[in-house]
């Protein structure tokens, strides 16, 4: 397992926010190795093995138990009632 990303956190009301902003801003985002490989991975499973890799990644990242893409799949309906 990876270690944890902490995100700093920021408060606008803050007399330095302006500063600290654009530090944060003016950083380049370093994207690791390890990451890129991950999703790499998880892309081209996709790619090649579809809806069952989709299943398989939603039970594994999601925790949530589906068989089949009619478990995942969201209906005009329900969309417009959200």
């Amino acid at each position: 397992m990876t270690d944890p990303i902490t995100l700093p956190c920021f408060n606008a009301s803050d007399v330095d926010f302006p500063q600290q902003l654009e530090k944060v801003l003016q950083r380049d985002m370093l994207i690791s190795d390890t990451i890129t490989h991950a999703v790499k991975s998880i892309l081209d499973d996709v790619r090649a093995n579809g809806d069952k890799a989709l299943l398989s990644y939603t039970r594994k990242f999601d925790g949530f138990d589906v068989s089949e893409m009619a478990d995942v799949t969201v209906e005009q309906d329900q969309l417009r009632a959200a």
